[in-house]
């Protein structure tokens, strides 16, 4: 039996080692990821997306793959899949999995996502200086409860931190992204063809606010993590992994919340 194929894509301001821990847990399946170490502007980020996806099915069957992206990178996932290079693979693809995501982070409903201003004003301070600004970004990802419990072991006590593999330019390119882009009339047309598509969201998430859930997708291809912040594959691994494998076995998810 041909093992089924995980494409996953980070969201801003990390890299693909944010998955690790929930990847080793995965042995069953072969897996790719994305990097965004060569991204310097905008369409750097779509292009390397949809190369890998390209890539990956050279030897791989739309059926066996499932793409599993994260805020910034269930958006590239979602673009990618509605572009025309791909549209054939939309309607066969295994599934779409998009973790704590947004089809547009910019919006004036704080609800459903940041202000345009305060994204502006992160924009200026990450040209400026890039790894307080990545530092500063990275402190909202958790709730206060989760971070109390990823305290870093260095010797010194400093706080959980996560590599990134974005460039400078690539840290600026991608918040113009995150303000620019809206993603409505994409997920509208993925739904059209009835992409496998499942969502998985914390109630506590403070950057993609639960609100941003799109409230045309059907229930039960929801999963509210209870408690969970902008991670919800992280500190909740087990439910996380539980909801994974229940979606690629049988394209089913349990409802929680």
């Amino acid at each position: 039996m041909t093992k089924q194929h995980l494409y996953w894509i980070h969201g801003y301001g990390n890299s693909s080692e944010v998955w690790k821990d929930v990847v080793s847990e995965l042995t069953e399946f072969n897996h790719s990821f994305a990097s965004f170490q060569t991204c310097y502007t905008v369409e750097d980020f779509r292009k390397a997306v949809q190369e890998d996806i390209q890539g990956i099915l050279e030897s791989t069957k739309s059926a066996d793959l499932h793409i599993i992206g994260w805020s910034m990178g269930g958006m590239l996932g979602i673009e990618a899949l509605a572009h025309d290079d791909l549209n054939g693979l939309a309607r066969e693809l295994g599934s779409m999995i998009l973790v704590a995501s947004s089809l547009q982070f910019v919006t004036a409903n704080r609800e459903q996502g940041w202000p345009r201003r305060v994204v502006e004003r992160m924009c200026k301070k990450m040209a400026e200086e890039p790894e307080a600004a990545v530092k500063s970004f990275q402190a909202s990802l958790l709730t206060d409860e989760e971070r109390a419990q990823l305290i870093d072991a260095q010797e010194d006590g400093h706080r959980h931190t996560m590599p990134h593999d974005y460039t400078g330019a690539g840290l600026v390119a991608g918040l113009q992204y995150l303000l620019d882009t809206d993603l409505h009339e994409d997920w509208m047309r993925l739904m059209q063809q009835r992409v496998n598509l499942h969502w998985i969201h914390g109630t506590r998430d403070e950057v993609c606010p639960v609100g941003a859930v799109p409230s045309k997708l059907p229930a039960e291809q929801i999963t509210y993590v209870p408690n969970a912040g902008h991670m919800p594959f992280h500190v909740q691994r087990g439910l996380f992994l539980t909801t994974l494998r229940r979606i690629l076995r049988d394209g089913n998810n349990i409802t929680n919340g």
